[in-house]
């Protein structure tokens, strides 16, 4: 770690996942994804970023959620996005659109 500078093959490979549905490749990355973030859980169990690929939390804790003892974790984060088109656009009570999902995977 990180994977952003020790995983030559990290996009590509994010971007078979990707497309590994059943969208295949009507499923794309989205511009200036993945990114590598730190985060600590709040006292509320919810993730808050601390830092960045660029530039790791410093000190490198969790100070900023109250736990100044515990260590972020690092995860990828991969946005990726799919043109959705009814099948039938006159019938259809949703438009065309894109859809865009998020999500994030802890590195260990």
């Amino acid at each position: 770690m990180p994977a952003m500078t020790n995983c030559a093959g990290l996009n590509a490979t994010v971007t078979t996942a990707a497309q590994s549905t059943s969208l295949g490749s009507n499923v794309s990355l989205a511009s200036g994804y993945p990114t590598e973030n730190y985060y600590c859980t709040t006292s509320g169990n919810a993730l808050q970023s601390v830092g960045t690929y660029s530039s790791p939390p410093s000190p490198f804790d969790c100070s900023a959620t109250g736990n100044p003892g515990v260590t972020p974790g690092d995860y990828i984060v991969v946005q990726v996005t799919y043109s959705y088109t009814p099948t039938f656009s006159g019938l259809s009570l949703t438009s065309s659109q894109t859809l865009t999902s998020t999500s994030l995977e802890r590195l260990q």
